[in-house]
């Protein structure tokens, strides 16, 4: 099975309980991580590893080799609504991320970060959308549709983008 399916699984699973996380600020991609290492442990899942350097949130070493962020909604995004309203479904590519000048530890930040690691991973932005249907950020895609991945479920909404290589 491919890591996308894996983890849109791995969400109906753990809906219930999350759903209750997603009300506790300051826990809730912890939370998710230990529970991502529980469920895809037997997969060689790590959480908060470093690879050449930087840290990731989510390492597989086995096959497929996998990095992935995981990002709960922040509205971090909000200074640059009218030019993502602008952009329409077109997907974010590296040029387009960079010129925006995205703040350290935010959504795009995390895609620039994955976008531009070298290595033969599969690499894949995580970000989970509570109650968040017309977000600025529900509107910025950074994959071709083909490579995205979306969900919605009760209390949230989970878009897994399989981002390029661009080293």
């Amino acid at each position: 099975m491919k890591w996308p399916q894996r983890f849109l699984d791995f969400f109906c699973q753990i809906e219930a309980p999350f759903s209750k996380v997603l009300e506790a600020d300051g826990c809730r991609e912890g939370w998710l991580q230990a529970e991502c290492f529980r469920a895809f442990q037997s997969c060689g899942l790590k959480t908060n590893q470093v690879v050449s350097g930087v840290k990731h949130d989510l390492v597989c070493d086995l096959h497929p080799k996998m990095i992935a962020e995981i990002k709960i909604y922040v509205d971090d995004i909000k200074r640059h609504k009218a030019r993502i309203r602008d952009r329409g479904r077109l997907p974010w590519l590296l040029a387009d991320i960079e010129t925006l000048g995205p703040q350290t530890g935010s959504y795009l930040a995390d895609v620039l970060r994955l976008m531009k690691k070298s290595g033969s991973e599969e690499r894949y932005m995580i970000l989970i959308l509570p109650n968040a249907e017309d977000s600025v950020i529900s509107q910025v895609h950074v994959a071709e549709s083909n490579r995205e991945f979306e969900r919605k479920f009760g209390t949230f909404r989970v878009r897994i983008s399989m981002l390029h290589d661009v080293s």
